[in-house]
């Protein structure tokens, strides 16, 4: 089973013996990112590793050296993770989505060790909003994940820089991204305010917040947020206005500045301003509350005029993600809300068979929209596929946490699609009034 933690190996061999072991997330390969450890046999002839100093990510390892093959209680993989308490429980008639649910629970146990969600814990070890985001539907409906939230909510405060503009991980600094992955400042103290009616989070990061959507207002031209450079000389602008990263299908590399970029961007500023909006108005800061909330309609309005296309009914593109975020960020204007709804129906199951057509941000929006428009059930037909792209294509193939690409490129323990732990179940459940 993929963890991640320390690895505790205990062997008998040639005293004197060097000892190599690998590890890997697949069985094809036998070493991924670079990890291998390196130990000596003793004079006795026993060796035990245990990691001091680093830690282990994987599901394999090769062992090399005269050394005997171990038992299987000799090989053990001590999970470390930051306590998030114990997870809410969740039954259904659907074995495939009970195993979906526990592998993404276990997936972000081994993604949040050190007091933040990491987007893969082998590779870059990056805090990434994006990821994180989509980490937040699990995070705090169906595990006690406020005091991480709380933390890493401070962490992103700290690397605000002196112009307002955030960098797209936290605490670590680097790698690429753009709004969508800076906007977890907000969304994060949003979660925590609507979900546990906790606004301490959301007054500690207020001033960072406002700095935020100051600077941004310094880039919108003509009512729409423009492209513009991350915070820092080697994040160029290639890489800090990115759209739904790893969608299947689309090419992974640098923002291409296409049309669909520019839209998903917008219409999550508009659902970025209301959320801060709100949280303003729940703070005490009226002002703020009321200037956020006109430029969110002015934005709205303006995206709308840019990227409705009236002939065909749809936005930008017309694919799942924009369809998802236009409801998401409430951008159709009531005469066209159903429509949008139609429309985003229509490409779940006609257009892409019953198929998610998302990445990252994309999936954490479409699942949103699922719930705000009550239709779960389209949730579960998606989970239900079997063949690429899908969750349960990942638990035929063996996975034991979910990949970072619907295709298993790249990290086979990553936070990219944790979001259906939450957000499909937690559409599922049955709707009571009181």
């Amino acid at each position: 089973k993929m963890f991640n933690g320390h690895l505790d190996l205990r062997l008998r061999g040639r005293p004197g013996a060097e000892v190599v072991v690998d590890v890997s997330a697949r069985p094809e390969v036998d070493q991924v990112y670079n990890q291998q450890h390196r130990f000596v046999v003793g004079p006795a002839g026993h060796a035990r590793f245990r990691n001091r100093f680093n830690y282990t990510t994987g599901q394999w390892l090769t062992i090399r050296g005269e050394v005997e093959v171990p038992r299987p209680e000799d090989v053990r993989g001590l999970l470390i993770a930051t306590d998030l308490g114990p997870p809410a429980r969740f039954e259904c008639d659907l074995p495939h989505v009970e195993q979906l649910y526990e592998t993404a629970l276990h997936t972000l146990r081994c993604l949040s060790l050190g007091g933040y969600v990491v987007d893969c814990s082998h590779r870059e070890r990056l805090g990434y909003g994006g990821d994180g985001q989509g980490a937040l539907q699990l995070l705090l409906p169906t595990l006690d994940g406020r005091a991480l939230l709380a933390k890493w909510l401070e962490d992103w405060v700290d690397v605000q820089q002196p112009d307002g503009n955030l960098p797209f991980t936290a605490p670590t600094y680097g790698g690429g991204g753009g709004p969508m992955w800076s906007g977890f400042i907000v969304h994060g103290a949003a979660e925590m305010h609507e979900r546990h009616g906790d606004l301490a989070p959301a007054a500690h990061a207020y001033p960072a917040i406002a700095r935020w959507l100051e600077f941004l207002q310094t880039h919108v031209r003509d009512g729409l947020l423009q492209r513009h450079a991350g915070p820092a000389d080697f994040i160029s602008a290639r890489w800090s206005f990115l759209g739904d990263w790893v969608a299947p299908g689309r090419q992974q590399g640098p923002n291409g500045d296409d049309p669909e970029t520019h839209f998903l961007n917008n219409a999550y500023y508009v659902w970025t301003l209301n959320r801060a909006g709100n949280l303003a108005a729940a703070l005490g800061h009226d002002d703020d509350a009321e200037r956020w909330r006109q430029e969110a309609r002015d934005v709205a309005r303006a995206t709308h005029d840019a990227y409705w296309r009236p002939e065909e009914q749809t936005y930008s593109d017309g694919r799942q993600p924009s369809l998802a975020l236009a409801l998401v960020a409430q951008l159709p204007p009531p005469a066209l809300r159903d429509v949008v709804v139609k429309r985003l129906v229509e490409q779940i199951t006609d257009a892409c068979g019953g198929h998610l057509d998302t990445g990252i941000s994309g999936t954490q929006f479409l699942l949103r929209a699922l719930q705000q428009i009550e239709r779960a059930d389209l949730g579960l037909l998606m989970i239900g596929q079997r063949d690429q792209p899908g969750w349960r294509y990942m638990l035929d193939q063996n996975a034991t946490a979910l990949w970072e690409q619907w295709d298993g490129g790249h990290s086979r323990c990553h936070a990219s699609f944790l979001g259906v732990g939450g957000g499909v179940i937690e559409a599922s459940l049955p709707r009571f009034e009181i």
